[in-house]
């Protein structure tokens, strides 16, 4: 019933994804259309109490990879296919506990929007029905008579997965972080550590570096550098890229400003997306009768590449969604990382101890991913480990 009314507060989750066929669109766009899907097909369910004991994954920090996609995710979830449901959510039953699989296309919603149904969600599981987000007629669903058309998902495009990539998760505690930010001299800015540290252990010593420029790309919240910033109800996808590019000497010891600098080219990229960029980059993409001419373009050198989504301020652990459910959640997850380079600032910690009496003022966790070696070599490295606690993978 809780799902019932989310689809009705937020009725795009209910679509689906595919190809527009509108004449009027440009081509290539995407739009959200028919099939629309009810709470109980959107929402599936798997028991695995004979399987995974709650406990036992909550004492090892909730490994991404302890369970099995294909068992926590919906069948169908990642195939390619005419459409895509716009949502796509499975409820897992371990032994002692429960554990939420949810996904939204991103093409539909970013980070503020993905907790913004999870907020409405929670909400209406506790049966309290009188939260309600702003309206944005300038969001709506197309026709549902709709045809779609087969494509392949665009994912694949922009992520690249290897087999030698590893997972593992580090925590940041506030103290650490406090430190961090005295060394950085940088009060914002959350990448500069991993943008320094992981070109250290991907570079080994005595390898030339002077002409390896590396890319270090962060998705950004669109919203809050828009003049006047966007409403944080919007259920939309207002994501951007900032990107920077250095050479990779700058960013390695025995360089003792390296990890100043980089959270200063950090801030200037972060910078740089300021309104008129936004606002530009629209019109520019408004401008292209064919959006399947655009593509990303290839970084120089792609195994020195980095990317980061952070998530940090989404409250995912205030949610409360009523004793029948669980009460409040434990832990924030993604699945299993297999693109090298990549890490996720997770949402952070509250100061509450949530797993342990270890961490009582909190902290955040990242979940990276890296080739095999150069992880061993992370996990080695003096300077990061001034911050870092390696927790699971």
């Amino acid at each position: 019933m809780a799902l019932v009314l989310t689809i009705k507060a937020i009725p795009v989750i209910g679509g689906s994804v595919a190809l527009s066929e509108h004449a009027k669109d440009q081509q290539v766009s995407l739009s959200i259309q028919s099939p629309y899907f009810t709470a109980e097909q959107i929402l599936s369910s798997n028991d695995l109490r004979n399987e995974y004991d709650y406990e036992h994954l909550c004492a090892a920090h909730f490994p991404s990879d302890a369970v099995p996609l294909a068992q926590y995710a919906p069948k169908f979830f990642g195939e390619s296919a005419d459409s895509m449901p716009v949502m796509m959510a499975q409820a897992n039953f371990l032994s002692g506990g429960l554990l939420i699989f949810f996904a939204i296309h991103h093409c539909v919603m970013d980070e503020i929007g993905f907790f913004n149904v999870m907020k409405v969600w929670s909400t209406c599981a506790r049966g309290d029905t009188s939260l309600e987000l702003e309206d944005h007629p300038e969001y709506t669903l197309s026709p549902e008579e709709a045809e779609t058309k087969a494509t392949e998902d665009p994912s694949v495009f922009y992520l690249s997965r290897n087999s030698e990539v590893e997972s593992a998760v580090f925590f940041l505690s506030d103290e650490s972080l406090e430190r961090l930010k005295t060394a950085a001299t940088s009060p914002h800015e959350s990448g500069a550590v991993e943008k320094t540290v992981i070109t250290s252990a991907r570079i080994s010593e005595g390898n030339g570096t002077a002409a390896v420029y590396p890319r270090f790309a962060m998705a950004i919240k669109g919203r809050s550098h828009l003049r006047p910033p966007m409403s944080s109800d919007y259920c939309g996808n207002v994501v951007l890229i900032a990107k920077t590019f250095t050479s990779a000497g700058t960013l390695l010891p025995p360089d003792s400003e390296c990890l100043a600098k980089a959270a200063l080219l950090v801030r200037k990229s972060l910078s740089a997306v300021d309104d008129a960029y936004i606002r530009d980059t629209i019109q520019l993409v408004r401008s292209v009768k064919d959006l399947g001419q655009l593509a990303p373009r290839s970084p120089t050198a792609v195994e020195h590449s980095r990317g980061c989504s952070s998530w940090p301020r989404q409250p995912y652990y205030s949610l409360d969604w009523d004793n029948l459910v669980g009460g409040r959640g434990e832990q924030v997850r993604w699945r299993n990382l297999r693109t090298d380079g990549l890490f996720v600032i997770v949402p952070r910690l509250p100061p509450t101890g949530i797993l342990d009496d270890s961490h009582e003022t909190g902290g955040v966790e990242v979940l990276l991913g890296l080739k095999t070696d150069c992880m061993r070599r992370l996990k080695m490295d003096p300077m990061f480990c001034q911050f870092a606690e390696w927790r699971c993978g």
